[in-house]
């Protein structure tokens, strides 16, 4: 009598289990979605990304503000006008990162750029100034308007290039930090030990890299090495603290927050300006977005306020700190209900 029934719970499991042919196609059908899902992350924000209302100084009688709002290329919103009184002022903007560049018609004509805030805007704002001289009278149109790189780039990374694409190797460095050390570890002392150690020895060699070697960093080398110190902890400790919380399916749900969601919005490469709203300012609050604004400024705007870009970072890294405490206190609790629960 057993032995039927058991034949007849194996053959009824025969035939509830997927034939091959699912299996296969199944496997086709995640991979391709994954596939897809990647590639428009990262196709999306280029294909989009278009000036909106970049922040531009002008320095000038209000009729020639005017003249030039009425001279825009369409769609006419590429550009947000901000009155400053002298070039001076203008310049001092640039230099807090409150505007990208300056158009000055007093005392004397000029385009005043800033390459190291944005090539894109920098080539932008020189189309721009190719048409100023025909629109507004009395500059001769055979001259053209001077331009003035006001920050330029270093020498070593003169189209931005290498601080552009730095926050997907920062970000791919966190995530493989957490993803080991979960694996080879399971004391979470010993992970936290390792989460900081793995920070800052990969902090002080991309550094290295990035700063004294390629030259892509300018300013000081230690700032930069706290600010990329911080930034791949923020990942590491994040990935660590999914993991204690999810599983393994958390190492994965970091690796795709990070890489896959925060990285193509995090305005690396171009303004987030140049991205729909409110992306841009939403991929400011993530790690890359933060990280690569924050060693913009340290580089080249030490004007610029960087207090946002620090402490996103820093809450970044108590989230992951938090995640890994409160599944072991968890447990903890639950092994205690039980042991009293027992007696």
């Amino acid at each position: 009598m057993n032995i039927a029934n058991t034949d007849t719970a194996a053959s009824e499991s025969r035939a509830s289990t997927p034939p091959p042919i699912a299996h296969v196609l199944a496997a086709v059908g995640v991979s391709a979605t994954v596939v897809t899902l990647i590639l428009l992350a990262f196709t999306w924000p280029t294909h989009t990304a278009a000036p909106r209302d970049l922040p531009i100084a002008v320095v000038g009688p209000p009729a020639a503000v005017d003249q030039l709002r009425q001279h825009l290329p369409p769609p006419g919103d590429q550009f947000a006008f901000v009155s400053r009184a002298t070039r001076e002022d203008a310049i001092a903007a640039i230099h807090r990162r409150d505007v990208y560049g300056a158009v000055v018609f007093a005392p004397a004509p000029e385009v005043l750029t800033a390459s190291a805030a944005s090539p894109a805007v920098s080539q932008a704002l020189t189309q721009l100034a190719a048409g100023i001289p025909t629109a507004l009278p009395p500059r001769d149109p055979s001259t053209a308007l001077p331009i003035t790189d006001v920050v330029p780039l270093t020498v070593d990374d003169p189209r931005g290039v290498g601080l552009a694409l730095l926050g997907m190797p920062l970000a791919i460095g966190g995530v493989i930090g957490g993803g080991v050390i979960t694996v080879m570890l399971r004391d979470r002392r010993h992970r936290l030990l390792a989460a900081g150690l793995h920070a800052v020895v990969c902090g002080f060699s991309c550094t290295l890299i990035l700063h004294t070697w390629c030259g892509f960093l300018a300013g000081a080398f230690v700032t930069n090495w706290a600010a990329v110190t911080l930034a791949i902890s923020a990942t590491t400790v994040l990935i660590t603290g999914l993991q204690a919380t999810l599983g393994r399916s958390g190492i994965v749900l970091g690796a795709v927050l990070t890489v896959l969601i925060a990285n193509p919005i995090a305005s690396t490469v171009m303004p987030p300006e140049f991205l729909p709203a409110p992306w841009g300012d939403i991929g400011q609050l993530f790690v890359p977005g933060a990280t690569g604004t924050l060693l913009r400024s340290l580089s080249y705007f030490p004007d610029a306020s960087t207090m946002t870009p620090w402490i996103v970072l820093i809450c970044w890294v108590a989230a992951g700190w938090i995640l890994m405490w409160v599944p072991i206190n968890a447990g903890h609790t639950s092994k205690r209900a039980a042991l009293a629960a027992s007696v």
